[in-house]
């Protein structure tokens, strides 16, 4: 028995990076309408532990597939959602470079581009975040009912 058969991570830590991504996302965006930069600091902050997050979901992700026994059709949900792992990655570490580079100064229309890429951002993890739970509720995927 492995430590993630007595333990499984993924479970345990999917939920960080999702709650963190959403909530910067709205900080984000409340900090376009109210003066000071508390709210864009307050966004990065989650946006970079949202990151580090799903770094750590992606590699409990990885850890986790070792000895499943999947269905074709699982197969293809659970390859699926591993590309859009890494892409969700990819795509808020991107993100966060631009904010990094522009710190949050940019005019109004660069900002509502930032908004428009992380709202997109967010539409990859919530499928990613749909089909680890169809293949956990649907099919019974990593559980153990012995």
């Amino acid at each position: 028995m492995t430590n993630f058969e007595f333990f499984p991570l993924h479970p345990a830590l999917v939920h960080f990076p999702i709650a963190l991504l959403f909530a910067a996302g709205v900080f984000y965006v409340w900090s376009m309408w109210r003066e000071g930069n508390d709210l864009y600091q307050a966004g990065w902050y989650l946006h970079l532990a949202g990151i580090v997050g799903t770094v750590l979901a992606i590699f409990s992700g990885l850890s986790s597939q070792d000895g499943l026994d999947l269905t074709e059709e699982v197969e293809g949900y659970l390859q699926t959602h591993t590309l859009l792992g890494y892409a969700v990655g990819w795509a808020f570490g991107l993100l966060a470079v631009w904010q990094y580079l522009r710190q949050g100064k940019g005019n109004r229309n660069e900002k509502i581009a930032f908004l428009l890429c992380y709202g997109l951002g967010l539409g990859l993890l919530l499928y990613s975040s749909w089909l680890g739970g169809h293949m956990v509720y649907e099919h019974g995927v990593g559980v153990n009912l012995k």
